[in-house]
């Protein structure tokens, strides 16, 4: 009788594409079991993001361990300093230094500048730095200047788009402002001088394609809001001409706008808000007896603090969740004045004064905290952690609420 011969490289091979067939199956489990929580918490990847939304669970599994009480970090109130939060890192800036500090308020890093009346931002990736009325800004990428620029007119306001586009509205002599706007490497390649209008502010949008800029006209007998519309791709091959423009006669200013993914936007005012679609048609108006503050949500929604039209009590004010269609589709009643709100993915943190409160997207409360000093603002490092700047210290807060 003839004994089978085993061959030993035909079953090391068959092992070793069941353990591969097992951890792949295993990876798609998981990320279905993922995709399934967050699409349960109104989190859409495909809007926000895989790099924020995982980012954010990555910090705050992080920190599951650790006390949750808060950690409370003093400053010097003298020196002025103004906060932000970038790269999971507490960053504050003085005239002369922006310092990278860890949740205990330890230096982890710092870079020199010459700055007036510090103005951050920050695409997510990048951090940019300037003042109003400062002549100088920085890019800062990790824990270095990436690059730098100095101005002969003093600079008035500054932003950064999520593919590094630095747009700086600036005075300029003889006119009512100018506007350069730099690529990600810093090169200049756009300069505007604004003879009529005053300049507010100037961006790109989400999607790289459009450029905006916001200015007040004053030449009527009162003053409105005015857009000019610029086509990136026309600016880069030295196209200085606006391809259109859109003038707000309500009886509002609206120095906000918050660009979307697909170039639409909503423009707030103190009382009105607008959308205006891709295809640049102003869609709806909603009025309002009073608009606290406002901010994107998922990168589709309107959050917004406000009082009703037709409501005049503080004890009124709640905050609305908005969708492109001008539908409400979520509210929180906050029943206080709100100084400011932020927002980080799904999570809307809400200032009051002496209280913050968090809401998620879908309007539900997920926690308030209480602070003996006024609250100035509130950073999000993380989706479960925050840095709630008071008067004379900033809390790192763990938000046990947020699930």
């Amino acid at each position: 009788m003839e004994v089978p011969e085993f061959n030993n490289k035909t079953e090391r091979r068959s092992s070793i594409a069941g353990v591969i067939a097992f951890i792949l199956l295993f990876i798609l489990v998981v990320c279905l079991s993922g995709y399934v929580y967050l699409m349960s918490k109104g989190i859409d990847i495909a809007e926000v993001g895989v790099k924020k939304v995982f980012s954010g669970l990555i910090g705050a599994q992080i920190n599951s361990d650790e006390d949750t009480k808060p950690i409370s970090i003093e400053y010097d109130v003298t020196s002025h300093p103004v906060f932000c939060t970038f790269d999971n890192a507490l960053i504050k800036c003085t005239g002369d230094h922006v310092t990278g500090l860890d949740k205990d308020g330890k230096e982890v890093w710092s870079v020199p500048v010459n700055i007036n009346n510090p103005l951050l931002k920050t695409n997510g990736s990048e951090l940019l730095v300037t003042g109003i009325g400062s002549k100088e800004i920085y890019v800062i990428k990790g824990k270095s200047i990436k690059w730098s620029a100095k101005f002969e007119d003093n600079i008035l306001n500054a932003h950064i788009s999520e593919d590094g586009y630095v747009t700086v509205v600036c005075e300029a002599k003889g006119y009512r402002g100018q506007v350069k706007v730099f690529d990600s490497s810093g090169i200049e390649m756009f300069k505007r001088f604004i003879a009529e209008n005053f300049v507010v502010s100037a961006e790109v949008s989400p999607s790289g394609n459009q450029f905006l800029i916001n200015c007040i006209d004053a030449s009527g007998i009162e003053a409105v809001s005015y857009i000019d519309f610029f086509n990136v791709k026309e600016i880069v091959s030295g196209q200085k001409q606006p391809v259109a423009g859109m003038k707000f006669n309500e009886k509002d200013i609206f120095p906000f706008i918050w660009q979307l993914d697909d170039d639409s936007f909503f423009t707030v005012g103190s009382s009105n808000v607008i959308y205006v679609d891709k295809d640049r048609n102003k869609k709806w108006t909603k009025e309002y007896s009073k608009i606290y503050s406002s901010g994107v949500i998922q990168d589709k929604y309107l959050a917004l603090a406000a009082v009703e039209s037709g409501k005049q009590n503080i004890s009124d004010s709640k905050v609305s969740i908005l969708n492109r269609q001008g539908k409400e589709i979520a509210s929180y009643p906050v029943k206080d004045e709100v100084k400011n709100i932020q927002v980080y993915v799904d999570i809307i943190a809400v200032n009051t004064g002496r209280e913050v409160h968090f809401v998620n997207v879908k309007g539900d409360f997920a926690g308030k905290y209480s602070f003996k000093s006024d609250v100035l603002n509130m950073y999000f490092l993380n989706r479960f952690q925050a840095a709630v700047v008071t008067n004379n210290s900033v809390e790192i807060i763990t938000l046990t609420g947020i699930l």
